[in-house]
């Protein structure tokens, strides 16, 4: 327990020292200098050290009473996460950037889509907010509704920005919440469950992005997990609803839309299937009129989206799938999110084809950020790193963490040159263990043929037979299979 608990201590430890020396009160002042640059990465870097040292911690260790080392790294987690939402944001302005537009919308009626920070140089909250200056919102109305909820109130700024974390918090421990039940589901066993939980609430890039720099991600990585928890028990149409809720704070969600539409036409009669289909397709409708009503109907609501899809790119940012493609078939911004949203559909075409409701729900979104982005952001992950937990192996997990924590501070070539040579010596420490007869890899979902034998012997029909065990099969026969423990 006791190798358990100090790397988490220390991850808490280390969050308290980068608010006091990193996130100071004249971080607000955009000019910041090196300094601040250099301690920010001493601290990505002590914190990807720390959060290997734990995850390596969480695999070695086989006996240990679960139950109670759970509760006390949620308890770690609580402190980490009191901490972190009094620092102030301190890897991105994003934050900053939407409420000042929706401040300008809430006190001076300035259409945030057709806005820009330029037009509200004036105003107090526009200090912080470095760049961008010239970008119109780019978000879902619902995402800016909620912000304007906020600036109406006639709040001060850091007063703002702590209601803003304190509703992010709120929907990271919902997230936490069904990915329990998830694993409640596939029956995992307590040691899983407690392996799964600390290593996601102890995060460092989770911690980062949603606690202190406050992106707006959390909400779609909530949506796509109550999505996901309702397709597996077969509620396809609220399962449905969740993403296309989820589409209106940013639109990714609406990618993974044919999955539970899909299941709807397979395992309900045809008459049955299109008219909930055509209630989504109404209830979506009426619910994008409404929102966007406050906004107006132009198309100049999606001029800022259109820019930064189009034209905004960084190539020193570029993740190794974009820069291939870039340096292969001379991709511009444009192109690269073009080829990666194509990319990313073929891949959601073979997780359907084949079977994989989870790979359906994240091998889209995962190869979209590796091959489509012009500017990778870390944030982006969000989306569906708990559902990529549940899937992968633990030590891949923590190693895929660490581009994520150190992203912009150290150059991306040399952070995957680390990635890639740990990743080899995972897999070369795995297939030692296979040797031996004791070692354990990738999670794994079942085959096909298995599927289709039990979901004959268990009479159950439709897409993805067996996402969700029967209620005449146990639980645990098919969600082992699915979810082994580590």
């Amino acid at each position: 327990m006791v190798a358990l608990l100090l790397p988490a201590a220390g991850i808490l430890a280390l969050f308290v020292l980068h608010k006091l020396q990193v996130a100071r009160p004249e971080i607000l002042d955009p000019r910041r200098g090196s300094t601040t640059i250099g301690r920010m990465t001493l601290y990505a870097l002590l914190l990807s050290g720390a959060f290997l040292f734990f995850c390596l911690a969480l695999q070695i260790v086989r006996d240990a009473p679960w139950r109670t080392f759970m509760v006390i790294a949620l308890l770690i987690f609580g402190g980490t996460a009191l901490v972190a939402v009094e620092t102030l944001p301190t890897r991105s302005q994003d934050v900053y950037w939407n409420l000042l537009l929706a401040k300008g919308f809430t006190e001076r009626g300035l259409n945030p889509y057709t806005t820009t920070p330029h037009r509200l140089a004036d105003d107090p909250w526009s200090g912080p907010v470095a760049a961008w200056r010239g970008l119109s919102m780019t978000h879902g109305p619902l995402w800016v509704l909620f912000l304007s909820l906020i600036t109406a109130m006639g709040q001060p700024l850091l007063m703002s920005l702590r209601l803003v974390k304190w509703a992010a918090l709120l929907t990271l421990a919902a997230s936490g919440f069904l990915v329990w039940k998830i694993m409640e589901i596939q029956g995992c066993s307590e040691e899983r469950k407690a392996k799964v939980m600390a290593s996601l609430s102890l995060n460092p890039f989770i911690i980062q992005t949603v606690l202190i720099d406050a992106h707006n991600d959390v909400y779609v990585m909530l949506s796509i997990l109550g999505s996901y928890l309702l397709l597996i028990s077969r509620k396809e149409v609220t399962s449905a609803l969740c993403l296309i809720l989820g589409g209106f704070v940013k639109f990714v969600p609406w990618i993974l839309l044919p999955i539970p539409l899909l299941r709807l036409f397979t395992s309900r009669g045809a008459r049955s299937s299109v008219a909930a289909a055509l209630g989504l397709l109404f209830a979506g409708v009426a619910l994008g009129a409404a929102l966007y009503a406050p906004f107006g109907f132009s198309s100049e609501v999606f001029a800022g989206l259109r820019e930064e899809m189009t034209a905004r790119g960084w190539s020193a940012f570029y993740w190794p799938g974009s820069a291939l493609l870039a340096s292969l078939f001379s991709m511009g911004p444009g192109d690269l999110r073009v080829a990666g949203l194509v990319a990313g559909l073929l891949a959601l075409a073979i997780a359907m084809v084949r079977d994989r409701p989870a790979w359906g729900y994240t091998a889209p979104c995962a190869v979209i950020l590796f091959f489509g982005t012009a500017w990778f952001h870390p944030w982006h992950a969000l989306w569906i790193f708990p559902l990529l937990a549940l899937l992968l192996p633990l030590g891949v997990q923590a190693v895929l963490s660490i581009p994520l924590i150190i992203n912009e501070l150290e150059p991306v070539g040399a952070q995957w040159a680390v990635v890639g040579g740990l990743l080899a010596i995972l897999s070369i420490v795995d297939l030692a263990g296979r040797r031996r007869g004791v070692g354990k890899g990738a999670v794994r979902e079942p085959s096909r043929t298995s599927r289709t034998l039990a979901a004959r012997s268990s009479g159950v029909n439709g897409f993805w037979r067996n996402a969700v065990p029967d209620s005449r099969t146990p639980r645990r026969t098919i969600a082992s299979s699915v979810y082994p423990d580590m």
